[in-house]
């Protein structure tokens, strides 16, 4: 069995260096993915999806440690997992 998967996805970033103070960003966007299902007995199946994440461009002013801001940073993100796995049905 063949399956579409459509959902949110959020996270956050944390930025941080010798001259940068602490900066968290919180990004949020879509995910895709697809995937496949097969019984292989009665109650044993196997299944592989992949999967993509696209998070939105989100601007920054973080501040270096001296106190001088920043400005005109734009953090976003993308990603792709696969998964692969067996399961038993009850």
């Amino acid at each position: 069995m063949a399956y579409a998967k459509l959902g949110y996805t959020g996270t956050t970033i944390g930025l941080s260096g010798p001259t940068l103070a602490y900066t968290s960003v919180n990004l949020s966007g879509y995910t895709l993915g697809l995937g496949y299902k097969q019984m292989v007995s009665q109650s044993l199946y196997a299944f592989g999806e992949v999967n993509y994440g696209s998070y939105g461009n989100k601007s920054l002013s973080p501040t270096l440690t001296n106190g001088t801001a920043l400005s005109g940073m734009t953090v976003s993100g993308n990603g792709l997992d696969f998964l692969v796995g067996i399961g038993y049905r009850f």
